[in-house]
């Protein structure tokens, strides 16, 4: 019974404590073999941080002068940068320009609530771009259309994917899925 509740109470904090950082951490494919112990303890380091570096930053942002001007800018940097580096390394430039457009007509169409409007917006495009891309798959590949399956089974899938159940899956630079060609 106690270790029972040893595991939940490590499952509870392991959410509590999920960061972006633990979690691309704990999902590279170094950390997949990772025992759950390891993980607990990586984000419970992460957490650490996170809590000191925010007393840090707390503590050290009242001393700062109101002259000082420009910091108010260096997370909308920080962003930028890591969207270009994103950019960069995934090679997909429609995510972005869905991301400016949504923001563009959020700021003409509602400029008092442009962060809702768009964010809205932003998921209306990616939602229609995957369904788009998913249809035009569907049409490039003959029999792989919802519910067709590809592997051992009934024949009726969920309508979601092309393969059955346990089919080895991989994604491409624009992040469409595909089946690993078998050896």
């Amino acid at each position: 019974m106690r270790r029972r509740d040893g595991r939940r109470t490590a499952r509870a904090y392991s959410t509590f404590a999920m960061t972006d950082e633990a979690y691309a951490l704990t999902t590279s494919g170094a950390a997949r073999t990772a025992s759950g112990r390891r993980i607990l303890w990586l984000q419970g380091f992460v957490h650490l941080y996170w809590v000191t570096g925010a007393t840090i930053g707390a503590l050290l942002g009242a001393v700062i002068p109101d002259r000082v001007t420009g910091l108010d800018f260096a997370l909308t940097a920080l962003f930028t940068v890591l969207a270009l580096d994103a950019v960069r390394a995934d090679r997909d430039l429609p995510t972005p320009v869905i991301a400016l457009l949504s923001a563009l007509v959020a700021r003409l169409v509602l400029p008092g609530r442009l962060l809702l409007v768009a964010f809205a917006l932003f998921t209306a495009g990616l939602l229609a771009r995957y369904l788009l891309t998913a249809r035009a798959r569907t049409r490039a590949e003959p029999g792989t259309g919802p519910g067709t399956g590809t592997g051992t089974g009934s024949g009726t899938g969920s309508g979601i994917g092309n393969g059955s159940e346990g089919e080895p899956r991989t994604r491409d630079k624009s992040g469409d899925e595909k089946d690993v060609p078998h050896a």
